[in-house]
């Protein structure tokens, strides 16, 4: 039967567990990784010392990344923040549902959903993008824009 323990994780390890294939009779080697890990990416764009990355494509899903951010930011205000993607076969538009506040010293991640993204993405660009003052409120009302590009 199935045999349960290659299921098994490691909590103390942040690392891959490298399960041995028992199940030789089977005849099945696994050199290559399934077909669902998402494509590593890498691309970033600094403001006010808030470094944005786009670490992950999965489909039409976007995941951006920051850490330790030097200020406090808000993606979005009263308008939301535009997502563009540009890719290889054309521009496809999207926004942050709600704002993002992130503070200073937060590291995290955000997710932006695309509708039927198609092609490699090689820029992403995320409007009103707001550095905020010490009483929380931009210190621009206009906003900035961050272009993301990816490789």
């Amino acid at each position: 039967g199935n045999d349960d323990s290659l299921q098994a994780e490691n909590p103390q390890s942040g690392a891959a567990v490298t399960v041995q294939n028992e199940i030789s009779s089977a005849n099945t080697t696994q050199t290559t990784q399934p077909t669902t890990t998402a494509p590593a990416v890498s691309g970033s764009a600094e403001i006010y010392g808030l470094v944005l990355t786009v670490s992950r494509i999965n489909g039409s899903t976007v995941t951006v990344d920051y850490e330790n951010a030097q200020n406090s930011f808000s993606l979005g205000w009263v308008q939301t923040a535009n997502v563009t993607a540009e890719t290889t076969t054309g521009t496809y538009y999207s926004y942050l549902n709600d704002s993002i506040k992130i503070r200073q010293g937060d590291s995290g991640s955000f997710r932006i959903n695309f509708d039927d993204l198609s092609g490699d993405i090689v820029k992403i660009t995320i409007e009103n993008v707001y550095l905020l003052s010490d009483r929380g409120l931009p210190s621009d009302p206009d906003g900035e824009t961050v272009e993301i590009t990816v490789n």
